[in-house]
Protein backbone atom coordinates (compact mmCIF):
# COMPACT_ATOMS: atom_id res chain seq x y z
CA UNK A 1 0.00 0.00 0.00
CA UNK A 2 1.94 3.62 -0.92
CA UNK A 3 -0.15 6.45 0.59
CA UNK A 4 0.49 9.82 0.97
CA UNK A 5 0.88 10.03 4.90
CA UNK A 6 0.63 14.13 4.56
CA UNK A 7 -3.16 13.97 2.99
CA UNK A 8 -5.39 13.80 5.53
CA UNK A 9 -8.37 13.28 3.45
CA UNK A 10 -6.83 10.40 1.63
CA UNK A 11 -5.87 8.73 5.32
CA UNK A 12 -9.60 9.28 6.07
CA UNK A 13 -10.91 7.81 2.84
CA UNK A 14 -8.58 4.67 3.43
CA UNK A 15 -9.54 3.78 7.48
CA UNK A 16 -13.11 4.62 5.88
CA UNK A 17 -13.09 2.13 2.88
CA UNK A 18 -11.19 -0.44 5.26
CA UNK A 19 -13.94 -1.64 7.38
CA UNK A 20 -11.53 -1.53 10.53
CA UNK A 21 -13.01 1.11 12.56
CA UNK A 22 -16.65 1.05 14.21
CA UNK A 23 -17.76 4.08 12.19
CA UNK A 24 -16.21 6.74 9.84
CA UNK A 25 -13.12 8.99 10.60
CA UNK A 26 -15.81 11.91 10.49
CA UNK A 27 -18.24 10.40 12.99
CA UNK A 28 -15.56 9.19 15.20
CA UNK A 29 -14.62 12.56 14.93
CA UNK A 30 -17.58 14.32 15.98
CA UNK A 31 -18.21 12.03 18.81
CA UNK A 32 -15.02 13.01 20.18
CA UNK A 33 -15.49 16.71 19.89
CA UNK A 34 -19.28 16.70 21.68
CA UNK A 35 -17.01 15.10 24.71
CA UNK A 36 -14.51 17.40 25.17
CA UNK A 37 -15.00 19.88 27.77
CA UNK A 38 -15.30 23.59 27.51
CA UNK A 39 -14.67 26.57 29.22
CA UNK A 40 -18.44 27.69 30.89
CA UNK A 41 -17.64 30.87 31.94
CA UNK A 42 -14.98 33.77 33.26
CA UNK A 43 -15.64 35.68 35.86
CA UNK A 44 -13.53 39.22 36.85
CA UNK A 45 -16.31 39.99 39.23
CA UNK A 46 -17.78 42.63 36.66
CA UNK A 47 -18.05 43.18 32.82
CA UNK A 48 -14.88 42.56 30.82
CA UNK A 49 -14.76 45.82 29.66
CA UNK A 50 -14.22 47.13 33.25
CA UNK A 51 -11.91 44.95 34.58
CA UNK A 52 -10.13 47.37 37.80
CA UNK A 53 -6.22 47.91 37.53
CA UNK A 54 -6.38 46.32 41.00
CA UNK A 55 -7.65 43.22 40.34
CA UNK A 56 -5.17 40.05 40.99
CA UNK A 57 -7.43 37.20 40.36
CA UNK A 58 -9.92 36.07 38.02
CA UNK A 59 -11.93 32.29 37.87
CA UNK A 60 -12.42 30.04 34.93
CA UNK A 61 -15.10 27.55 35.50
CA UNK A 62 -15.57 24.26 33.38
CA UNK A 63 -18.34 21.81 32.57
CA UNK A 64 -16.64 18.97 33.58
CA UNK A 65 -14.08 18.43 36.29
CA UNK A 66 -10.30 18.73 35.37
CA UNK A 67 -7.35 17.12 36.50
CA UNK A 68 -5.00 19.45 38.36
CA UNK A 69 -2.42 17.70 37.12
CA UNK A 70 -2.05 19.20 33.73
CA UNK A 71 -3.17 22.80 32.26
CA UNK A 72 -1.88 25.13 29.43
CA UNK A 73 -2.18 29.17 28.87
CA UNK A 74 -0.58 31.04 26.02
CA UNK A 75 -0.79 34.28 24.51
CA UNK A 76 -3.67 35.04 22.35
CA UNK A 77 -3.80 36.32 18.44
CA UNK A 78 -2.65 39.33 20.06
CA UNK A 79 0.83 38.28 21.15
CA UNK A 80 2.64 38.31 24.36
CA UNK A 81 2.70 42.31 24.57
CA UNK A 82 -1.08 41.52 25.73
CA UNK A 83 -0.87 38.79 27.95
CA UNK A 84 -1.46 39.17 31.34
CA UNK A 85 1.68 37.84 33.30
CA UNK A 86 0.32 34.98 35.59
CA UNK A 87 1.43 34.32 39.07
CA UNK A 88 -0.15 30.99 39.43
CA UNK A 89 -2.68 28.62 38.49
CA UNK A 90 -5.46 27.27 41.78
CA UNK A 91 -7.61 23.87 41.09
CA UNK A 92 -10.76 24.92 42.73
CA UNK A 93 -11.49 22.16 45.55
CA UNK A 94 -14.50 20.66 43.11
CA UNK A 95 -11.99 20.48 40.08
CA UNK A 96 -14.65 22.54 38.58
CA UNK A 97 -13.11 25.96 38.07
CA UNK A 98 -9.47 27.23 38.31
CA UNK A 99 -7.93 30.84 39.81
CA UNK A 100 -5.90 32.66 37.73
CA UNK A 101 -3.90 35.09 39.94
CA UNK A 102 -1.81 37.58 38.26
CA UNK A 103 0.19 40.31 38.28
CA UNK A 104 -0.61 44.19 38.00
CA UNK A 105 -2.27 45.55 34.67
CA UNK A 106 -2.40 48.66 33.08
CA UNK A 107 -5.15 51.06 32.76
CA UNK A 108 -6.61 51.25 29.55
CA UNK A 109 -4.76 48.08 28.22
CA UNK A 110 -6.42 45.47 25.88
CA UNK A 111 -5.32 41.73 27.81
CA UNK A 112 -6.31 38.50 25.44
CA UNK A 113 -4.98 34.71 26.65
CA UNK A 114 -6.19 31.65 25.83
CA UNK A 115 -6.64 28.39 28.13
CA UNK A 116 -5.45 25.38 26.24
CA UNK A 117 -5.84 22.08 25.43
CA UNK A 118 -3.07 21.20 27.83
CA UNK A 119 -6.15 21.27 30.50
CA UNK A 120 -7.81 17.86 31.13
CA UNK A 121 -10.69 16.28 32.49
CA UNK A 122 -10.28 13.77 34.91
CA UNK A 123 -12.79 11.57 33.39
CA UNK A 124 -10.95 10.03 30.16
CA UNK A 125 -8.19 12.35 30.92
CA UNK A 126 -9.80 14.43 27.43
CA UNK A 127 -8.52 17.65 26.51
CA UNK A 128 -10.26 21.44 26.94
CA UNK A 129 -11.66 22.70 23.92
CA UNK A 130 -9.42 26.25 23.80
CA UNK A 131 -11.02 29.64 25.09
CA UNK A 132 -9.40 33.13 24.38
CA UNK A 133 -9.97 34.91 27.22
CA UNK A 134 -9.97 38.91 26.33
CA UNK A 135 -10.44 41.79 28.35
CA UNK A 136 -10.12 45.52 28.47
CA UNK A 137 -8.54 47.32 31.82
CA UNK A 138 -10.65 50.62 32.62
Amino acid sequence: IELDYTDSTAIASFADESGYLSASINDLKSRFEARRPVVTSVDFGGGLDKVSPAMRAFDVHFSTKMDPRFRSTDFGPMGEAHFAPIDSIVFADDLMSVRYFIQSLESGKQYQMRVESGFRSVEGALPLVPYLIEFKVK
